[in-house]
């Protein structure tokens, strides 16, 4: 069928201007013809604009002059209710009244609504579409998000934290102590106050160490093991497991045991004593805390090597009736329990105050000759080899003799050149 030409109007009792018109659906002008202008050639937008100010423009809001009469809106305000949309945009996207900032009227400025994703021709000053607790319009006085129920994303949604907490639904953080606000709130601390350093449960953490390990800042043993958080922490243990059977050291204590004793389960020796704490707590009784139990100046390790008693003073003491006491085979290295420790022939007294050669060693110069030996035959046993002689330079064998100073070995005494030395 021929299309309806553009000013087929014959059967109409009014022309609608562009009405009809096989390019355009719909009609800015409607009524009468009161005017018919010709012109030599076409006009342009502007020109039609400066011959006619109905199709004009003065906001530049895109809707002109005759439109903006039919609506009532101001032609020379972009947005005739200062709501922050534009007329246009009210008229033909949102649908919104140009002349009413609240179309609805629920007190909520459509610009606002329409930001949030709201229907602004429809009164839901009482909806909830974060589901947070707080109806739009709260929502709107309090400057939170109607669509996002934690903006901060600190556990707490708008409700709790501007109604219950009277924390900041924008900082996770309110107080700034480096614990968020749904943490603290969720541990019972106070997210209004720098609270950081504190140890509500006493169990040598902070609050900040306590969220730093998951553990809870309240129970002073989060995994229920009998070992308190801070202890298993300072000690490499795990708070958040029940290690309380565990042995790390491997000294026989578990850490349950350790933490009874105050000793530390990553060392088996926590007093460096030479025994290991299950041997001094439950074998021998000395004090895994103390390395000389009995305050007698001997190590309990020592004394227990020694055949000694690491729980009574026996620091005087002289098993071996050599003459020097237990303190004194001590600080010597020697055996309390041998006279002659090097076994030269020399008690080891009269080695350490008579000859003042070595109770350790049985010929002190290397002579070849043992010290007893040297001193019972009137020798000096710490003769100075040839060094009033002029001496620079020797050597020892291992030929115990002494009595083939070459420089390679032989059947009898195959061992290297040793202990060679310049004198002097």
């Amino acid at each position: 069928a021929a299309a309806v030409q553009g000013f087929d109007a014959w059967r109409q009792a009014e022309l609608w201007i562009g009405a009809g018109h096989v390019n355009q659906a719909d009609s800015y002008w409607r009524g009468r013809i009161d005017e018919v202008r010709i012109f030599r050639s076409a006009l342009g937008t502007n020109e039609l604009a400066e011959v006619n100010d109905w199709l004009g423009d003065a906001d530049s809001d895109g809707l002109n002059n005759g439109r903006e009469w039919g609506l009532g809106s101001d032609p020379r305000d972009a947005d005739t209710d200062d709501d922050g949309l534009g007329d246009r945009a009210e008229v033909e996207v949102h649908g919104t009244s140009p002349l009413q900032a609240d179309t609805d009227g629920d007190q909520m400025p459509d610009a606002w609504e329409v930001a949030n994703g709201l229907d602004a021709g429809l009164a839901n000053a009482d909806g909830d579409a974060d589901s947070d607790g707080l109806a739009n319009l709260q929502e709107l006085l309090h400057g939170t998000d109607p669509q996002q129920a934690d903006p901060d994303g600190d556990g707490l949604n708008d409700a709790a934290e501007v109604l219950v907490h009277g924390t900041d639904p924008f900082r996770a953080d309110t107080d700034g102590d480096g614990l968020p606000d749904g943490w603290e709130v969720g541990h019972g601390l106070n997210p209004l106050a720098d609270d950081a350093a504190g140890d509500p449960d006493e169990d040598g953490l902070t609050n900040r160490q306590e969220r730093d390990r998951g553990t809870d800042p309240q129970d002073a043993d989060t995994d229920g093991d009998q070992l308190p958080d801070g202890w298993e922490a300072g000690h490499g243990l795990n708070p958040l497991a029940d290690d309380a059977a565990g042995d790390p050291d491997g000294d026989g204590l578990a850490n349950l045991q350790e933490h009874a004793q105050g000793t530390d389960p990553q060392d088996a020796d926590t007093d460096d004593d030479g025994l290991n704490d299950h041997a001094e707590a439950v074998t021998l009784g000395t004090n895994p805390l103390a390395a000389d139990t009995d305050g007698d100046q001997l190590p309990d390790g020592w004394e227990v090597a020694q055949g000694l008693e690491p729980l009574a003073d026996d620091a005087a003491g002289d098993p071996d009736g050599d003459e020097l006491t237990n303190l004194q085979e001590h600080a010597q290295g020697t055996d309390p329990h041998d006279a002659d420790t090097d076994d030269d022939g020399l008690n080891d007294r009269v080695e350490v105050a008579v000859h003042g050669t070595s109770p350790l060693v049985a010929d002190t110069d290397s002579d070849g000759l043992p010290d007893g030996w040297e001193a019972d035959n009137g020798f000096d046993p710490l003769s100075d080899g040839g060094l009033a002689r002029g001496l620079v330079a020797r050597w020892t064998r291992d030929d115990p003799a002494g009595r083939r100073p070459s420089h390679r070995g032989t059947p009898t005494s195959p061992g290297p050149l040793r202990r060679l030395a310049a004198l002097g």
